[in-house]
């Protein structure tokens, strides 16, 4: 916090344009306490006091503090929704664990993996792991971002063996389900338990006992590898598959939505090219 603060003094302000502030203001909460923030949990009073210290820096002329015109709100929106795009420090510090926790599911041989599936789920998956109370303070932090990769992270179907039909995210444009509660024991509890194994089709009369007309058709639109393979899981909020930072932090900002696009066009605003600057 000490070297935000140094970072950001007020003094600077005044030989700073409002651009100015807002690279300077990016890079200080983006750099600096990002180790910290991708393995740990920080109290409230840290977050409060990071954006207190960056809004207070991104308002100030050098020698006071202007009225504020914007609501802070605004201006830490993207900059394709109106805003300047200044991170939340709560919200970048769950994106960058929600990395970590990527990590845990795309990376089952890496050490990193193996030491916390060991200790906190041996019998099951990361997105179903417990979080006892005795666990310490960075698997309680690592967890509080399952929520987060639950609405991005979907399981491409291989031999169906590790996903869960009622609490993962498989069926394309159909969110997680709620499973029946209590549920029967008849209920499927894997993908695998919905196909058929000799000629790896779906089992049509199942899918339709316990799922809806439209998501059942969904379901049986959904293709299945010849050759049983291994469930894969892809980041749905990125073309390429792949986990970004940004894109998380754009999830957990607009409340668990994906970002929706202003009316009036700022994303050719902010791409026109700069003029040129006269000899004159």
């Amino acid at each position: 916090m000490d070297r935000v603060s140094q970072k950001l003094k007020h003094w600077k302000a005044q030989f700073l344009i409002p651009a100015g502030k807002v690279i300077l203001v990016q890079s200080s909460l983006a750099a600096m306490p990002q180790y910290v923030m991708s393995c740990f949990s920080l109290p409230a009073s840290m977050y409060k006091s990071l954006d207190y210290t960056s809004r207070s820096f991104f308002w100030s002329n050098g020698t006071s503090r202007q009225t504020p015109t914007i609501a802070w709100s605004t201006i830490c929106q993207p900059k394709n929704m109106e805003g300047l795009d200044i991170k939340k420090s709560t919200v970048m510090n769950l994106a960058l664990l929600a990395k970590k926790g990527w990590e845990l599911l795309v990376h089952p041989s890496s050490l990193w993996h193996s030491l916390m599936k060991k200790k906190y789920f041996p019998h099951s998956t990361f997105l179903h792991a417990k979080c006892p109370v005795t666990a310490s303070w960075g698997w309680k932090s690592i967890c509080l971002s399952r929520d987060i990769l639950l609405q991005g992270a979907f399981h491409i179907i291989g031999d169906g063996q590790s996903i869960n039909p009622w609490s993962d995210y498989w069926i394309p444009n159909h969110p997680p389900l709620v499973a029946p509660f209590p549920i029967h024991y008849s209920a499927p509890t894997k993908v695998l338990h919905l196909t058929n194994p000799v000629d790896r089709t779906w089992r049509r009369e199942l899918i339709l006992q316990w799922w809806p007309p439209d998501i059942a058709t969904a379901i049986l639109s959904i293709f299945i590898p010849i050759f049983p393979l291994a469930d894969k899981i892809v980041w749905c909020l990125n073309s390429s598959g792949k986990f970004f930072v940004v894109s998380a932090y754009h999830l957990i900002l607009n409340g668990g939505r994906q970002t929706s696009q202003s009316l009036f066009p700022w994303h050719k605003i902010w791409n026109l090219p700069r003029l040129l600057k006269s000899n004159t």
